[in-house]
């Protein structure tokens, strides 16, 4: 592997690192942060429980900590917007629910509720993702100037001509 080639895999392997650690703490705050159920208007109750018994793991797309905060009822930022997503995926008889008119319900809720969760969530995605995304810009104009450098040193470099 010639010199170019490391540098492109050095910097793939860091933008790679960047992203897990931003993914990483994304989800460590909103899991520190409870979902404000205070915030939302409406008062339909979301079947958690038979929701949590109808899906897996891979229907609800989570890992078994998140599912085990759902089951615990510890909605937080994180694990709540699984369980939305996952109530958004199934029909009115997977939910156990009696009518069309509770389905229509119960979605215009998770509408309310998913505009409380964006309220929130975003402003603490969006401030982790510039730390890093700055991180990532002055990692980037590093490599350029080590480039350009690179390239001035080799456009240096003199042949001496023979002159007889």
């Amino acid at each position: 592997m010639d010199k170019q080639q490391q540098t492109y895999m050095d910097q793939q392997k860091y933008y790679a690192d960047i992203n897990a650690k931003t993914q990483a703490e994304i989800r460590a705050e909103l899991t520190k942060t409870s979902f404000p159920f205070n915030e939302v208007k409406g008062n339909f109750v979301i079947p958690v429980k038979h929701i949590l018994m109808v899906c897996s793991l891979e229907k609800l797309k989570v890992d078994l900590e998140v599912y085990n905060q759902l089951a615990n009822e510890d909605f937080n930022l994180f694990s709540f917007s699984f369980l939305l997503n996952a109530v958004q995926t199934l029909s009115p008889y997977d939910l156990d629910l009696e009518s069309p008119k509770q389905y229509v319900e119960l979605m215009e809720y998770c509408y309310e509720l998913g505009n409380v969760h964006s309220k929130h969530a975003k402003p603490i995605q969006e401030k982790i993702q510039e730390k890093y995304q700055k991180q990532a810009d002055d990692y980037s104009k590093k490599m350029m100037l080590n480039d350009q450098k690179a390239v001035q040193a080799k456009n240096k470099k003199v042949i001496p001509i023979n002159r007889k």
